[in-house]
């Protein structure tokens, strides 16, 4: 297991602020590397933005327009998963990250409301 920095150095991704990002481009910008929470994790279909977050953190609305960015410029999106401290907290924490596969995702909806992505290839790493 790695902390969430360690994380996202393994995938080459860069933080905004590691405080409250959940999700950053890669240094050349070749892919948007997302967290995705193992307790929302079902392998197939992974909601990675919904505005039913409003009132979290600053890295919400980071994490739409990062996601926007890379729909918009069809960069690739990635994701890891990430352990909460306590999954029933209203602000989640990371315990902990797992860097043992990247998960390349398609968006299969994309809205003001949603934006959600579907497995689309899993790369161990």
């Amino acid at each position: 297991m790695a902390t969430l920095t360690e994380a996202f150095e393994h995938f080459d991704a860069q933080p905004t602020n590691i405080r409250y990002s959940w999700s950053a481009f890669t240094r050349d910008k070749s892919k948007l590397v997302c967290t995705l929470w193992q307790h929302e994790f079902d392998a197939k279909k992974y909601t990675l933005w919904s505005s039913g977050w409003k009132g979290s953190s600053v890295g919400w609305s980071e994490q739409r327009r990062n996601l926007d960015e890379a729909i918009a410029n069809a960069i690739p999106i990635t994701g890891f998963v990430v352990i909460a401290k306590d999954p029933k907290a209203g602000q989640l924490s990371v315990e902990s990250a797992k860097t043992d596969r990247l998960f390349h995702l398609s968006i299969v909806e994309h809205s003001d409301d949603w934006i959600v992505g579907q497995i689309a290839k899993v790369e161990m790493s």
